[in-house]
């Protein structure tokens, strides 16, 4: 799976079938249809680039230091990064879902810099910014109920350790938590942020549009 994604064949499969929901999104009426100035700015855009590029004589850095980056570097390390987001199990609660993320500083700077790792976090209370997603896990992991259902679903290494990405989702079928997960049902009750007022020392205020956010408790 992995070496699809480093040929390229994966960004191809991926760019043929947004292509085709797009245009099924369009004749729906779900997603509006490019505009006549969208497709001649784009034109030129490419036109005035291959003409510069031969003209003059830089097409070898344009294919060494965008399109081969492009292809065979950013897609796979896009790849690499949603293989650790999701389980790709079923059930009936994110504790099945998604995975969350005990990595190096290393790890994370690399492949998930904003704190995407901690995608469970982020699914049970998304308007929680990155910025934030440590203190705020640190919050969660005084709540008895997210600590016992996380461990599940925690990997500690990428390529490296007990439960990795790599071993899991890339060279695995994705479904190695049926197992481990015998005996989770939907008594795992998602968090809500009441719970955690009580539990731990941050406070859960309401936003604007009603959705919790974190904010230091006061003294």
């Amino acid at each position: 799976m992995l070496a699809l994604d480093v040929v390229g064949v994966h960004l191809v499969r991926f760019q043929t079938d947004m292509a085709q929901w797009l245009s099924a999104q369009r004749k729906s009426g779900a997603a509006r249809g490019i505009r006549p100035d969208e497709i001649a700015l784009s034109a030129v855009f490419w036109i005035a680039l291959v003409w510069a590029a031969i003209a003059f004589d830089f097409w070898a850095d344009v294919l060494t230091f965008w399109v081969v980056p492009l292809v065979f570097v950013l897609y796979p390390l896009i790849k690499l990064h949603g293989y650790g987001e999701h389980t790709g199990a079923t059930g009936p609660t994110e504790y099945e879902r998604t995975w969350v993320h005990d990595f190096s500083g290393i790890t994370n700077f690399f492949i998930y810099p904003i704190k995407s790792g901690y995608h469970l976090e982020h699914h049970l209370f998304p308007m929680v910014p990155w910025y934030n997603m440590d203190r705020f896990r640190r919050a969660l992991l005084g709540v008895d109920e997210f600590r016992q259902g996380a461990e599940l679903v925690t990997a500690d290494g990428y390529f490296f350790g007990r439960r990795t990405i790599f071993g899991t989702m890339i060279c695995g079928d994705g479904e190695y938590r049926t197992t481990e997960l015998d005996g989770v049902t939907a008594e795992q009750d998602e968090i809500v942020a009441g719970d955690l007022a009580t539990e731990y020392p941050v406070v859960f205020r309401e936003g604007a549009q009603g959705q919790a956010v974190v904010a230091e408790e006061d003294g």
